[in-house]
């Protein structure tokens, strides 16, 4: 049994896979799986993926229809026999020694669960920024309780940790979400997990790409943002560490700004979505009421979303074309 499963969903990555793929055999650390997920991709990627497999025996390949990230990774975690497993995402690419140090931090630690810092490259090899944690041990209700915090405090993507698999063998990432799935999986992995590491190292080497879905130009992506984080809502208010307020102030912060976005890609796409943008800014109507009703949020933050809601239906301001 490797001491390490790493997998990587692939889906027209082409021009980076390889990159990505070298950097993890290059790890210091070779006690390690690697499992590529093809999920359909209608470029080479499979054939890259087959060509690593066949002249490494740590690399194993895995061809299905192209269902999402959240299937491929899914796949990938019901065959993973490591210790630990990690997540990296094609177009990115880990430093030589994270692995190892998250490693020797969770066995020093007896932690469950390992997050690192991240390196930002732009496409043309720049780095962009350096994102660095605070290091210590935290608790689940503390985690937790990070994924609702703004800004976003790394807690949100999965390709920054290792998992100790045993832990959270039954979690899965949910494949009806297709934007901010990495949230809902984490979610569940840390109300199972009571040891959580950071270190401050940004060893996760990310790639902010030009093509990332919410910067695409469709509304699609942006309104599977905020199908997430209405599901991110249920999961707070049915947890018993008193979640929902922090969960509230995440998901109206969200549809203030991505309401706005939907806005302005719908004028230039000429995407009808009136009633799709409709729905959404009443059910984030609702929830800020409900949360004047029920003291969940203060006044004063109440009033401020109620003013960026109502200012997007303020003459200028028409929400997206109708049909």
């Amino acid at each position: 049994m490797p001491l390490l499963s790493v997998i990587v969903p692939v889906y027209k990555k082409e021009p980076f896979l390889a990159s990505c793929v070298d950097s993890i055999l290059a790890s210091s650390l070779s006690d390690l799986e690697l499992i590529l997920v093809d999920d359909g991709s209608p470029d080479r990627c499979g054939e890259i993926c087959d060509a690593y497999a066949a002249a490494d025996a740590r690399v194993s390949v895995i061809h299905q229809e192209n269902r999402g990230v959240s299937a491929a990774r899914n796949a990938g975690l019901s065959v993973a026999t490591g210790a630990y497993v990690a997540f990296v995402d094609a177009d990115d690419r880990i430093s030589p020694d994270m692995y190892q140090t998250m490693l020797a931090r969770a066995k020093a630690e007896a932690a469950d669960i390992v997050t690192c810092g991240i390196t930002v490259f732009a496409e043309d090899g720049r780095v962009l920024r350096k994102l660095l944690l605070t290091e210590g041990l935290y608790s689940s209700a503390q985690m937790l309780r990070e994924l609702f915090q703004l800004p976003d405090q790394l807690g949100g993507t999965c390709c920054n940790k290792i998992f100790l698999r045993s832990a959270v063998a039954e979690e899965r990432f949910p494949e009806d979400i297709r934007m901010c799935e990495d949230r809902i999986y984490l979610f569940g992995c840390y109300c199972r997990c009571a040891k959580n590491v950071k270190i401050s190292e940004p060893l996760s080497y990310v790639v902010e790409s030009a093509d990332s879905a919410t910067r695409q130009n469709s509304v699609n992506p942006l309104f599977e943002v905020l199908s997430s984080g209405r599901r991110m809502n249920r999961l707070a208010r049915a947890h018993p560490g008193k979640l929902e307020g922090c969960a509230m102030n995440r998901y109206l912060d969200d549809c203030v700004r991505y309401l706005t976005l939907i806005k302005k890609t719908a004028r230039k796409t000429g995407e009808h979505c009136f009633w799709r943008f409709f729905k959404n800014y009443m059910h984030a109507l609702g929830c800020a009421v409900r949360c004047a009703v029920r003291g969940i949020l203060p006044p004063a933050v109440i009033h401020g979303y109620l003013n960026g809601l109502c200012g997007l239906l303020r003459p200028g301001s028409a929400s997206a074309k109708r049909r």
